[in-house]
């Protein structure tokens, strides 16, 4: 059987599941999607369409409040336990339109966008306040989850050699500005993944083992090559494949340890598109020690 009909799928918008590929024939609506990530400071982001909804499903989708309904997508495959959450994050809008002679609800959402965007803060923390505390507060703020922030901020100093606030410290303004500010401290980046904070070291990835992309592992034809430091990889949609991972590329044009920096997944389950197009760059050795060098390859 062909991969493109083993592909599993699950769409909810609020409360209501909108396309499950495993409900059978009521519930297998067709979509397409696609998820764009970075490690850049901007949520996630995702377009998606539904096709054929009845019509108390469009206008109760039309009608759902924007920035506080819960949107999120799950894809894979059927049967192989590689089906995974791909995108969590709230209603931009859900607009309905034509398509030739029925209908298609077109979505678009975003990673926490509007936290990041608006949150605010005002709170003083006493002396000997840890990193991971003051962490744990802005995530709060902002309406995410504290993610990795305190494992990665486990054993992060300042330049004095002090492990926390020793004179205790102040946060005041944007919740994303004092984030950036407390990770510059550290020598970490952050960024919003699945609603949930992300941060690594500068330059550097994830503490994961590093995900095999070739030609036996889902990688579609060679990598091409942007700069000395720079590829473009593509391959089947995968769990893991996110931006901060370190991937081991395996191919006869490239080959050896990346970071994936960028990553936009694209899908229809009427069609072929099934793929994750990542953009990769070389880990800097002098900040990645802990998570790049040596890395092993898990073969998915």
């Amino acid at each position: 059987m062909s991969e493109q009909f083993r592909r599993a799928w699950r769409a909810q918008v609020g409360s209501l599941v909108v396309a499950d590929s495993s409900a059978g024939r009521n519930g297998e609506l067709d979509i397409s999607f696609k998820v764009k990530r970075t490690l850049a400071m901007r949520a996630g982001t995702l377009e998606m369409e539904v096709f054929n909804l009845n019509q108390e499903h469009r206008h109760e989708l039309a009608a759902l409040p924007r920035r506080r309904t819960f949107v999120s997508l799950d894809v894979g495959y059927v049967g192989d336990g590689n089906s995974s959450r791909l995108f969590t994050g709230d209603l931009r809008k859900a607009v309905v339109a034509r398509d030739g002679v029925d209908f298609v609800v077109k979505i678009t959402a975003g990673d926490g966008e509007h936290a990041r965007r608006t949150a605010r803060v005002s709170r003083a923390f006493a002396s000997g306040t840890a990193l991971a505390d003051v962490a744990r507060h802005l995530a709060e703020s902002m309406g995410v989850g504290i993610g990795n922030a305190v494992e990665a901020l486990r054993g992060a100093r300042f330049a004095s050699g002090a492990s926390g606030f020793d004179g205790g410290t102040v946060i005041r303004g944007t919740a994303g500005d004092e984030l950036t500010r407390l990770c510059e401290t550290a020598q970490l980046s952050w960024s919003i993944q699945d609603d949930c904070l992300q941060l690594i070291p500068l330059g550097g990835s994830l503490g994961r083992t590093a995900i095999l992309l070739s030609p036996t592992t889902g990688m579609i034809d060679s990598p091409e090559i942007v700069d000395r430091r720079t590829i473009t990889v593509k391959a089947l949609i995968q769990p893991g494949l996110v931006p901060g991972q370190s991937v081991v590329v395996d191919s006869a044009v490239v080959s050896g340890v990346w970071r994936i920096t960028e990553a936009e997944v694209s899908g229809k389950t009427d069609g072929t598109d099934w793929y994750c197009t990542m953009t990769c760059t070389r880990p800097r050795a002098a900040l990645t020690g802990a998570t790049v060098a040596g890395a092993r390859a898990e073969i998915p």
